[in-house]
Parts: C-alpha cells; sequence; structure tokens
C-alpha cells in the first residue's frame, strides 16, 4: 500500500514537473511583467541623473586629458568635447531608456522621447556649433527633448 502511494505520489510530482517545464523555453517567450508609469519615470529619472553624474566626472577628465582650458573651454573645444564625449553619453541615455520596459499605452510617447534624442545627436554631429553655441536661429539641437522630457517628468533625460 505504501509503495502505492509513493508510486502515485512520484507520478504525479512527475507529471507537474513536466508540465512546468513546457513552453518559456523557447528565446523569444514574452515577459508579462508591466510597470506604471511612475515606476517608469523613477527608473529612468534615477538612471539619466547617475549618467548625468557619470558625465560630470569624466568631463573634467576628459577636458584635463585632451589639453582643453578646464572650465572655461573655447568653441572649437566645445564642438569637439560634444562630438566625441557628449554624444556618446545622450546614446547610452538612449540604450539604458529604450532598455526599460514600457508601461502599458505609454510605449508612443517614451518613443518619441527617444527619437528626439536621436534626431539631436544627429543634428549636433551635422553641425557641433549649434550645441556648442546656440543662436536664435540655430537652437540647441535638443530643445525638443527637453521640452518633451520636462513634460513626461524626466528632465534630467533631456540634457545632453
Amino acid at each position: 500500500m505504501r509503495r502505492a502511494r509513493r508510486a502515485v505520489a512520484l507520478t504525479i510530482l512527475f507529471g507537474l514537473l513536466t508540465i512546468a517545464g513546457c513552453g518559456g523555453g523557447d528565446s523569444q517567450s514574452v515577459s508579462t511583467t508591466t510597470i506604471t508609469k511612475e515606476q517608469w519615470v523613477h527608473k529612468a529619472f534615477a538612471l539619466c541623473k547617475r549618467l548625468g553624474h557619470q558625465q560630470q566626472r569624466q568631463h573634467y577628465v576628459f577636458e584635463r586629458a585632451h589639453g582643453m582650458n578646464v572650465g572655461e573651454p573655447g568653441q572649437h573645444e566645445l564642438e569637439e568635447l560634444n562630438t566625441v564625449f557628449v554624444m556618446p553619453f545622450v546614446e547610452r541615455k538612449i540604450d539604458a531608456l529604450r532598455a526599460l520596459p514600457a508601461p502599458e499605452g505609454e510605449q508612443a510617447k517614451i518613443e518619441q522621447i527617444l527619437k528626439s534624442m536621436e534626431e539631436g545627436i544627429r543634428v549636433s554631429r551635422a553641425h557641433p556649433e549649434w550645441l556648442a553655441a546656440p543662436t536664435q536661429a540655430h537652437p540647441i539641437p535638443f530643445t525638443k527633448t527637453m521640452e518633451l522630457t520636462a513634460a513626461y517628468g524626466i528632465w534630467d533625460c533631456g540634457q545632453a
């Protein structure tokens, strides 16, 4: 009798383990984890703040390593700094934000922010003088990004 119960229990256990192991082993399974807009904003803001602090620390080191006038770079130095140093940090922000799961119904707004950041990079690379010394005719290439991120609650992410 005891052996029969044990055999039935093992059979049931084996069956449950087999069922539990089915489905979900493929690499294309979709995560059902959802976050709220508030959670996403909190994570995104913290991420951008952390990257901003890294950028500030490394900015000083970069200026020193390249013989720039620390704290008071000229026009050419600013253009170089923005092209080889600042733009990669903006790209890191984009990659990090894109890696966060978007809250349901917020994907289009977040994608609009990310696209504006990519456009800011494109314009800044084509016209580095516009980021280094913006004018009324040629404002900061990240103006739209700054507006969108401020409206969404992640203003720190809009800073180049």
